[in-house]
């Protein structure tokens, strides 16, 4: 689907990923997710902190609102940050498994990582 919306006089806005954050359609998603999750964080459980609804991945043209509610993690402010730093350690220790296991299926890498990091 196309990131556009119209405004008035016809003319075409494209859509921003904080635009999309203000449509009721994710405003509506986002307050389901954080009551399935009891309005607590669902790594560490506080409920003392703000909450965001994290995306554990994007796909192209898919809205924020449009991903199934498995695919989203409400997590509060620390865990939050926390989350983004693993992700990015992560990403750096995956890149090297690929390069170190070529032509390997993705759970083979995956267990390489794993085994890495004991």
């Amino acid at each position: 689907m196309a990131p556009f919306h119209r405004v008035a006089g016809g003319v075409f806005h494209v859509m921003t990923y904080s635009d999309k954050l203000k449509d009721p359609k994710w405003q509506k998603f986002r307050c389901g997710r954080l009551e399935a999750a009891n309005w607590k964080c669902e790594h560490c459980c506080s409920d003392k902190s703000f909450l965001h609804v994290h995306h554990m991945f994007y796909q192209r043209d898919r809205r924020p609102w449009e991903y199934p509610p498995e695919a989203v993690v409400v997590l509060c402010e620390r865990c939050h940050e926390e989350w983004h730093a693993n992700e990015y350690t992560l990403k750096l220790a995956f890149a090297k498994a690929m390069r170190l296991v070529p032509g390997k299926r993705l759970h083979v890498v995956a267990k390489h990582i794993l085994e890495g990091c004991r």
